[in-house]
This record gives structure tokens, C-alpha cells and sequence, in this order.
């Protein structure tokens, strides 16, 4: 595949393998290079691009009927001859969040790295849908609420009472009402969640 860049600053070269730093300071490494020309106009060459642990590419694959396709996947790892994926078809989507790990032969797919913007784009469409993809974990989790400093929020009491007070960073009993999910955005939902406490603790002591 060839790529181009126009700015870009290349951070290692061996005579094959690639490091280049882009204008916005984001890293793109790459392996096999072939024909780097640089010049006025910026950087061009071709090379197979190798994705970091955890970081969303696009997969551009030829399936069964030889026709050319492209869908988003979280790049894992590979060995000398296969490579590990989160697949989902849906990503950026996000529709179906069941993401299965699969193994693919390295002759058969090229990797695509997204721009900065597409990315962000993909990561605004998941927090719609009410959850946050953390890259360190590889694991997409249910995005949950939490107060910032000064913000109000409701918690239920240890007398089953519910009732606000705002968020102080530092503070022992608000980072353990977080810690503990007892911290609600609204007062309905505290209620609700009181509610649901209640039901379980009744179930519970009449099964002891």
C-alpha cells in the first residue's frame, strides 16, 4: 500500500523498518518499506503498516466471492504466521458489543491506520451509546457516570434515606460512594436503585 504524509518527520529508518511522527505528534510505525521518497512535498513510500496492541485499524480483506472489503477491528497481536483481532463488523457502530477474538492468516489482510479525527469520531459514537473504550485494558465497559468536583450528586445513606451533596475531590466518603456505585446523576435514580436494594436484601434474609 502506498502512503503518503506531507510533514511528517520520520523518527527511525533501517533501510526497512519505519518510525514517523505526524504533525500532531501521533505515531505511525511500519515494516517491509519499499521505495521512500522524500522530497518538498513530504514523505511517500510503501510498506505493510504494523498496528500497537490495542489500537482500533481498519482490516482490508478479499472474501470468498474476491470482492474487496474493509471493517474496523482492535488489533491484538501476532506471531509469525497469524495475527489476533477483536472482530466486530459494527465497529464503529457499535450495534452489537458481543466482540469475539479471532485468529487471521497474515498473508490474506492488510492493516489501515485511522486518522486522529476518524478515531475520535468512532469513540463519540460508542460514549453515545453509553459506553468507553479503554485501550490499556483492550476492554469496552458500560460508560458509567460519575460527579466531577464541585458537582452535585444523590447516594442513598446507611438509614435507606436518599439524598444529594456535591462532589469534593479528596473527599473519603465521596470517592467511596463512587467506588461503591452509590453515586446517581438524579434523584429518581437513587430512588430507583433504593428500591432494588431493598427488594434484594428482603430475598436475601428470607433465603438464609
Amino acid at each position: 500500500m502506498l502512503y503518503q504524509f506531507e510533514n511528517g518527520r520520520i523518527e527511525y529508518y533501517d533501510g526497512l523498518n519505519l518510525t514517523l511522527i505526524q504533525p500532531d505528534t501521533s505515531v505511525l510505525r511500519f515494516k517491509h518499506i519499499k521505495h521512500l521518497c522524500i522530497n518538498k512535498n513530504g514523505i511517500s513510500f510503501h510498506a505493510v503498516y504494523i498496528p500497537e496492541s490495542g489500537e482500533i485499524v481498519t482490516l482490508k480483506y478479499t472474501d470468498k466471492e474476491s470482492n474487496d472489503c474493509k471493517i474496523n477491528v482492535i488489533y491484538l497481536g501476532e506471531d509469525d504466521k497469524r495475527i489476533e483481532i477483536y472482530c466486530n463488523p459494527n465497529i464503529p457502530e457499535f450495534d452489537n458489543l458481543n466482540i469475539s477474538t479471532k485468529y487471521i492468516s497474515k498473508k490474506d489482510y492488510e492493516f489501515i491506520p485511522l486518522s486522529e479525527d476518524y478515531y475520535q469520531i468512532i469513540m463519540i459514537e460508542l460514549k453515545e451509546k453509553g459506553y468507553v473504550y479503554n485501550r490499556n485494558d483492550i476492554e469496552i465497559y458500560k460508560d458509567i457516570w460519575k460527579p466531577i468536583n464541585d458537582e452535585t450528586y444523590w447516594y442513598i445513606t446507611s438509614f435507606g434515606i436518599v439524598t444529594d451533596t456535591y462532589r469534593s475531590e479528596g473527599d473519603a466518603c465521596d470517592n467511596r460512594h463512587i467506588e461503591l456505585g452509590n453515586c446517581f446523576q438524579t434523584k429518581e435514580q437513587a430512588e430507583e436503585a433504593r428500591e432494588a436494594f431493598v427488594k434484594w436484601f428482603k430475598a436475601y434474609r428470607q433465603n438464609e
